[in-house]
């Protein structure tokens, strides 16, 4: 049986992932640490940003804040457009 505790834990992780939200790329972000973009959401809280690199090479530069470094995870993952 969970604890009082593990059970408040766990339902406030749940309230948070189900209010992260997704941003996406309007403008090309920045290629240096001066021109990085810094994505923002209603409530703080991001589960994906999406980005655009197009064919030949560019890099793209995202300033975030992580609150706790052991529940921050990242992958990156291409699809290529035709």
């Amino acid at each position: 049986m969970l604890s009082k505790a593990t059970l408040t834990l766990l339902a406030l992780l749940l309230v948070g992932a189900a209010n992260a939200q997704t941003f996406t790329e309007t403008t090309d972000a920045g290629n240096s640490l001066a021109t990085a973009v810094t994505p923002t959401s209603a409530n703080g809280t991001l589960s994906t940003i999406n980005g655009f690199n197009p064919i030949g090479g560019d890099v793209d530069i995202y300033r975030i804040f992580i609150s706790d470094p052991s529940t921050f995870s990242a992958s990156v993952i291409q699809t290529v457009r035709t």
